[in-house]
């Protein structure tokens, strides 16, 4: 989700390193048809496979109880986190203000959280037997991806913050719920204000109820 989002920010300098090296992989995972003037073999799957990487990079940050602490620590701490995640992906912020940052809100909303429970859990039976088929609903969002992707080669990363794979990142009990899944997306980048209020609210919750 972090790595969409990087890859879907407007306006980045060239050359910008891992979204350049995104496109790069792009161009080698879907080629482009002369012949047909399209994308013949899009998927995806390809797509998430060209973050993958950095993906990989950045779970330990994620995950690791010293650099949650950094991230929801003092400026200077941020600072520190901020770093090490521009070490590790190629990170368009300008600090102070973050405004429309993916990895900022999850700083300020989710860092000084324990991590969260996965929306579903699978047992290890479902590890055997047939796979489902494929619903027409999935089948025509994979199609309108790939029209998307074919059509505009500069909107990867909103094709990925789109596709359901991400909705278990996107969508928590915690989160706001909103009627369209363009609300869903905004509300991942937010460090407006009244976030900032909603986040202290939540914070000092606990401490009401003991």
């Amino acid at each position: 989700m972090l790595c969409a989002h990087i890859w879907a920010v407007d306006g980045r300098p060239a050359p910008f390193g891992s979204w350049d090296t995104w496109d790069d992989r792009i161009d080698l995972l879907i080629l482009f048809d002369q012949e047909k003037q399209d994308h013949i073999n899009y998927s995806t799957s390809r797509m998430f496979a060209a973050v993958y990487p950095e993906a990989v990079a950045l779970a330990p940050l994620i995950a690791s109880p010293h650099w949650r602490q950094l991230a929801d620590g003092t400026k200077a701490e941020q600072a520190r986190f901020f770093t090490e995640v521009s070490n590790q992906v190629t990170y368009p912020y300008s600090p102070p203000d973050r405004r429309g940052d993916a990895i900022a809100h999850w700083s300020l909303a989710d860092s000084w959280r324990p991590p969260s429970r996965p929306l579903t859990t699978y047992t290890p039976s479902r590890m055997h037997g047939r796979l489902s088929g494929l619903a027409a609903n999935r089948l025509a969002r994979h199609e309108r991806s790939a029209m998307w992707f074919s059509r505009s080669r500069r909107e990867q990363g909103r094709t990925l913050l789109f596709h359901s794979h991400l909705k278990p990142v996107l969508l928590r009990d915690r989160e706001h719920q909103y009627e369209k899944w363009e609300g869903t997306i905004w509300h991942s980048t937010r460090t407006d204000d009244l976030m900032r209020e909603e986040v202290t609210k939540k914070r000092r919750a606990p401490e009401t109820t003991d």
